[in-house]
């Protein structure tokens, strides 16, 4: 007699192949934050944070939908699972980010303050949090899912304050790359600069580009005398 299929091995299935894609968008995000693209390493963390938010959605037996909103998948998630908590700001900071794909629909306003550190440290803090709340059971067995893998590998060991927490204060101390932007359509503004040192605060909702006195530009990062400042208009 031919045994019918457990639906629960379809569901382990989904599981890994949404958490094995998000590592790889994980390793690829950390990669364009290291190298400075701020905004394409943000949009990556973006659907990193997705495809691991949605494993746990398949874990839990909530319906994700298609969306790519990571604050919608973590309010999914939340209503499962009430002691899980990330960064709210980070999460629509990325999700501003991925909006870049089409940058022509932008609204008029959209604006964004993006920085290397903080990035980093709030990508990193949020996927150990997501990664270490999977486990199946095998009767009496937890089965954990195995992240010994990213330890292999340099991208992820790389200004990595969750893997070498002796690292935070060389990381938010150092200068770091920054990125502002908004849309005054016709015209879009955008600034590339490095920060001297950023706070580790956990605060990502600054607006990027902001009107000041004299029409002038005030940034959302902090930009210290005598480093790089660069304004491009397109």
């Amino acid at each position: 007699m031919v045994q019918s299929p457990d639906p629960r091995d379809n569901e382990i299935v989904k599981v890994f192949h949404f958490i094995k894609w998000g590592r790889a968008d994980y390793i690829a995000a950390r990669t364009l934050l290291l190298s400075g693209l701020l905004v394409q390493g943000a949009g990556l963390a973006n659907t990193a944070i997705e495809k691991f938010l949605k494993a746990q959605c398949v874990q839990m037996g909530v319906a994700s939908g298609k969306t790519h909103d990571v604050g919608t998948l973590y309010t999914l998630v939340r209503s499962q699972a009430a002691a899980f908590a990330l960064n709210e700001g980070f999460l629509r900071a990325i999700n501003k980010a991925y909006q870049f794909r089409y940058p022509d629909d932008l609204e008029i306003g959209f604006n964004i303050s993006l920085n290397q550190a903080k990035l980093l440290a709030e990508l990193d803090r949020s996927i150990f949090e997501i990664a270490n709340r999977f486990q199946f059971r095998d009767n009496d067995r937890v089965l954990l899912i195995d992240q010994s893998a990213l330890k292999k590998e340099p991208r992820y060991e790389e200004r990595n304050i969750v893997a070498n927490p002796a690292e935070k204060n060389l990381l938010f101390d150092q200068p770091s790359q920054s990125y502002d932007f908004r849309n005054m359509v016709p015209i879009f503004f955008e600034a590339n600069y490095l920060s001297p040192s950023v706070p580790d605060d956990g605060y990502f909702d600054m607006e990027g580009l902001t009107i000041g006195p004299n029409s002038g530009f005030i940034l959302g990062q902090p930009r210290g005398e005598g480093k790089m400042f660069l304004a491009n208009l397109f």
